[in-house]
């Protein structure tokens, strides 16, 4: 199976391990609304179909597991090509700001996030 039919599968599971328990809240629930009200076929129905969704729910959780599990051991796979060739983009941005506190010095004491040079913030900064 490929990377991308893990994927699938793990998102699959997922979602499957969290609906299934609402389901199975809703089946107890009709099932005990249906014995209360009499209908005791009905009511043995939804007990029996809720146990079938506890299974299912269980099963959903190791196939969820299993998946996870062979994902992580296959390791991050293969990076985009647009990802700058396996560099982490911030340290491009790191960079680029050192590049520009080198051809503009008055940038260099401005702080993270301010451009402003130490002039322009008023009196007492830096």
């Amino acid at each position: 199976m490929t990377r991308d039919g893990l994927g699938r599968l793990l998102a699959w599971g997922v979602v499957a391990a969290l609906l299934l328990p609402v389901l199975l809240v809703v089946l107890l629930g009709l099932s005990a609304l249906l014995q209360a009200v009499g209908d005791e076929g009905g009511a043995r129905a939804c007990s029996r179909a809720a146990i079938g969704g506890g299974v299912a729910w269980i099963a959903a959780l190791v196939v969820t597991v299993a998946v996870n599990a062979m994902l992580t051991l296959c390791g991050p796979g293969v990076p985009p090509a647009v990802a700058g060739h396996g560099r982490d983009p911030r340290r491009r941005r790191r960079r680029r700001s050192d590049r520009l506190v080198r051809e503009h010095p008055g940038l260099g004491d401005a702080g993270p996030g301010d451009r402003r040079g130490a002039a322009d913030r008023g009196p007492g900064a830096g």
